[in-house]
């Protein structure tokens, strides 16, 4: 529930910031920001109980992914020509794709070498690298957001439009379809996730008892940052 809660609520709204706000300190201060949680983690994770830091740390990471990556789509118009716009989202997302893969293996391998204090240094370090990369961009990116709109009427806009876009697909199957096929895809990809984790715990439950629980959610955090 809590990686679903930044797609469903933060992420429709995240294109009022990116309006409004340089997209190049967008990009620099949300990777400082995750890069500051992950880094910290394991000084103050405890004391918002055996999990809690856990579940903090995913949904602010995953937030402000969303704002990220939302900024990230914002930007590719202005550096790349209009006829190569669909390449280059198509590059971006397999990109990401990819980089997600090769993150995560290489959040199993600082784990295995350095633990989970360790993996989450190295993945802060790397939100630190992409922030200097980042600010290194010749131009702000900024937006020229139109005058005379506040923020919150800009909120009520989008809340609008979504609710019109919920009485759209409730009317037309030819949309509901697709996107019911699409959950029930990411349905089942979770359900063999969690399958694969309880088999992993059955095969070797040595690891589960050196590890414990916390131990257990701090990998999972690492690997998903790196």
């Amino acid at each position: 529930m809590i990686t679903l809660l930044p797609y469903s609520v933060i992420a429709p709204f995240a294109g009022v910031f990116v309006d409004r706000w340089s997209r190049r300190k967008l990009l620099v201060g949300t990777n400082l920001v995750r890069g500051g949680i992950l880094v910290t983690l394991p000084l103050w994770g405890r004391a918002l109980g055996e999990d809690g830091g856990l579940f903090v740390s995913v949904l602010v990471l995953l937030g402000l992914g969303r704002l990220f990556l939302t900024t990230k789509g914002a930007v590719l118009p202005a550096v790349v020509h209009e006829r190569s716009l669909v390449k280059a989202n198509s590059v971006s997302a397999g990109g990401g794709m990819i980089s997600a893969l090769a993150g995560g293996a290489a959040g199993f391998g600082a784990v295995a070498i350095v633990g989970p204090a360790g993996a989450f240094a190295i993945a802060g370090v790397v939100y630190f690298g992409s922030a200097w990369y980042a600010h290194r961009l010749a131009s702000s990116l900024a937006h020229p957001h139109p005058k005379g709109t506040r923020f919150v009427e800009d909120v009520i806009e989008i809340a609008r439009d979504l609710r019109e876009g919920l009485r759209t697909l409730w009317d037309e199957a030819r949309l509901r379809l697709p996107l019911a096929g699409i959950f029930a895809l990411r349905t089942v990809t979770v359900f063999v996730g969690i399958v694969a984790i309880l088999f992993i715990k059955d095969a070797f439950p040595e690891a589960d008892e050196r590890a414990g629980r916390l131990s257990r959610s701090a990998i999972v955090l690492g690997v998903a940052g790196a």
